[in-house]
């Protein structure tokens, strides 16, 4: 009786996915040792009870399905969606540190305004223009975090918008490419 409370009773806090299904699992092992088997359905359920604001976007199909979900089939799709949320809470968090650099940030209000007064303005083409003179493709924001996401070095992302700025370049040159 004591296991089942527990299992009900289960939260993830601030675990990793994986360690929070790991002991679920546990419990749900030792509850069926004991002749009580819980049904992949009831599974689901207390992993789903036990996960967090965090999850909700994921646990409401999931439990709107009509067929079953497999222990390992639930844990691949959470593990898959806490991987997902950490690659957003990265780019949110790069995103946010790059309009913070003094040398590109630039207030709405200046924007929404068009002033050129502060720390950059934007030119007709939609880069932003520090007050240093060197201009920023917005999409080289993006592009800095996806790369620095998948772990490539400060050189490679270098490099790669490097050959992203002279491929804009070469095509803005010739417009019937």
């Amino acid at each position: 009786m004591q296991l089942k409370e527990e299992l009900t009773l289960i939260q993830r806090g601030n675990r990793p996915i994986s360690e929070y299904l790991h002991t679920v699992k546990s419990l749900a092992d030792e509850i069926a040792l004991i002749d009580h088997p819980i049904s992949n359905d009831d599974l689901t359920l207390y992993v789903l009870y036990g996960l967090g604001p965090e999850f909700h976007e994921i646990a409401a199909p999931i439990r709107a399905r009509e067929k079953s979900l497999v222990f390992e089939e639930l844990h691949d799709m959470l593990v898959g969606h806490e991987s997902y949320l950490r690659r957003m809470k990265a780019a949110a968090n790069f995103t946010s540190h790059r309009f913070a650099n003094k040398d590109t940030a630039f207030s709405v209000s200046q924007q929404n305004r068009g002033s050129n007064r502060g720390n950059g303005s934007l030119c007709q083409s939609g880069q932003h223009r520090p007050s240093n003179g060197s201009f920023r493709d917005p999409s080289e924001i993006i592009i800095r975090a996806t790369l620095i996401q998948t772990g490539a070095s400060s050189q490679n992302v270098n490099i790669m918008i490097n050959w992203v700025t002279q491929q804009r370049s070469a095509r803005n040159s010739n417009p019937l490419q």
